[in-house]
């Protein structure tokens, strides 16, 4: 994705209410230059209609929880599809607390996948330096 992402797959949509994430999630090792860390819970049913659905919270690294993290959804929706999806899953919702995103992967001549992110956006804040 870019940048580092640990992925932690959560069996219960409270264990994801209950998080803290105020502070920094242990992991170990840790990666030399710090990694942002995805809590996921996958639906039941993962896939409807042929598209897979998660929950995430995310902790970014440097930052703390945000409401949203274009690339934590795809690194989430990237690992629940190799662990439970069988890669067979091309799309993904992913909902945030900011809101709902959609992860789709494409596949290349070159046999490697590109992954696609799109969500609504906000304007949220508008200044002026002098």
């Amino acid at each position: 994705m870019g940048n580092p992402h640990t992925v932690v797959a959560l069996s219960a949509e409270q264990a994801l209410e209950d998080l803290d994430l105020n502070q920094a999630p242990q992991v170990d090792p840790v990666p030399p230059d710090g990694t942002n860390v995805e809590f996921v819970v996958p639906a039941d049913p993962l896939v409807v209609d042929g598209e897979g659905q998660v929950r995430l919270r995310v902790h970014e690294r440097g930052v703390g929880e945000t409401l949203s993290c274009g690339t934590g959804a795809c690194a989430a929706a990237a690992a629940v599809r190799v662990w439970a999806a069988e890669d067979g899953v091309d799309t993904w919702t992913v909902q945030v607390p900011g809101g709902q995103l959609r992860v789709r992967f494409l596949s290349r001549a070159d046999g490697a996948e590109d992954v696609e992110l799109s969500g609504p956006a906000e304007n949220v804040y508008r200044g002026t330096i002098i």
